[in-house]
């Protein structure tokens, strides 16, 4: 059985809500496990804007879950649009502004001068781990500085994929269920009908 457009609305919005408890978890589990102390590299920094997306993204699909099962309130659809089409925005911003993060720390770490950054972070090694330090207590550098917004990205990647296909089902819906008036004709006849008189 083919669910229906309302059905496909209210999984994709309970999913969105699902992964953005996800996001919500990954800002949560920065900000208590880190070892290293706060700095703009560290994976806190992308604590705050897990948290920020996570529960932009969670109100957002909750309101919109409840309009669906309230059916009826149809002239709500292009709020719901146009704010869902802000959050792409910010989602595909937050990305980008990640990626440049990330490219940024690649670049300043030197892979040769690892042990200033290993002593900040308490971390040992890049990708692999150094024979000095003990491997099986220290994360990686890379798990440390790099994951964190890696995974972020991931997260709001699949949100703003989910998201684009709400908002496209509803534009298609929106214009298929629209009925244009016959503006031309009511005012060709009232002045027909002013003639006759």
């Amino acid at each position: 059985m083919i669910p229906s457009r309302q059905q496909i609305l209210k999984y994709i919005n309970l999913t969105i809500i699902i992964i953005g408890i996800f996001l919500l978890f990954h800002g949560i589990t920065n900000a208590l496990f880190s070892r290293h102390p706060e700095n703009e590299l560290s994976s806190k920094s992308v604590t705050h804007i897990s948290l920020i997306t996570g529960i932009i993204v969670i109100s957002y699909s909750i309101y919109c879950f409840k309009q669906y099962i309230n059916y009826n309130k149809k002239e709500m659809y292009l709020l719901i649009i146009s704010v869902g089409c802000l959050i792409i925005m910010y989602c595909i911003l937050s990305i980008f502004t990640n990626s440049i993060t990330t490219y940024s720390i690649n670049s300043i770490i030197k892979k040769e001068q690892l042990i200033g950054v290993e002593n900040e972070f308490n971390c040992c090694g890049w990708k692999e781990p150094r024979n000095y330090c003990s491997s099986k207590i220290l994360p990686t550098c890379y798990h440390v500085l790099i994951t964190p917004h890696n995974t972020y990205k991931t997260i709001t990647s699949l949100i703003t994929l989910l998201e684009i296909i709400h908002i496209v089902i509803l534009l298609i819906g929106t214009c298929i269920s629209y009925k244009p008036t016959k503006r031309k004709e009511d005012f060709y006849s009232m002045y027909t009908n002013i003639g006759e008189k």
